[in-house]
């Protein structure tokens, strides 16, 4: 198992010869500021980037498409703005997608449904806004999704409530959100 751990941002340039070959990196809870780096779309075998907990900023690059192997995005907990690229879409492989705690917003696309082996989403407490998009549904092998904090209106589409997941958060218990769940495990 290649693994790469960054514990100074400052010095990222310093790793990546080492990293080409790495499938996996680490550098959650390390302050790491600024931009997210775009020599991370250099690392193409990537398959799981973890960078939880920091105070990285800035967008989501299209350029996240050039990761094909990526099977596990952890990004939470750090001050991305911006939309999710329509490009991660793209990358079928993807079983994890935790982006909560940041400012994400716009809508969620449809595409999300292309995401056949994704397994956990955790997008709460971002800026999502308009309706939870009913292909979810396709992603059979779904176990648990979280969107609470964010801004979506309407209902969580009962094809996703037919999935059975394990878990399933909205904003469906405030007054002031217009979310309506029947299938939900925790209305917030």
């Amino acid at each position: 198992m290649n693994e790469c751990y960054i514990t100074f941002f400052k010095f990222f340039v310093h790793f990546l010869p080492i990293c080409f070959c790495s499938s996996f990196l680490y550098s959650d809870e390390n302050n790491l500021l600024g931009p997210f780096p775009d020599e991370f779309y250099l690392l193409s075998k990537l398959t799981t980037l973890d960078l939880d907990s920091n105070q990285l900023s800035g967008t989501i690059s299209e350029d996240i498409s050039k990761l094909p192997l990526l099977e596990v995005v952890d990004l939470d907990k750090n001050n991305l703005s911006g939309t999710i690229p329509n490009s991660l879409f793209d990358v079928t492989s993807l079983r994890v997608l935790d982006m909560n705690n940041n400012n994400i917003g716009g809508t969620l696309s449809s595409d999300i449904g292309n995401l056949v082996n994704m397994e956990f989403i955790q997008l709460h407490q971002n800026r999502f806004t308009g309706s939870i998009p009913a292909s979810l549904s396709k992603l059979s092998l779904l176990d648990t999704i979280t969107l609470h904090g964010n801004k979506f209106t309407g209902s969580v589409p009962q094809l996703l409530c037919d999935l059975g997941l394990n878990r399933l958060t909205s904003d469906c218990l405030r007054n002031d959100l217009k979310v309506q769940c029947d299938c939900c495990t925790n209305c917030l």
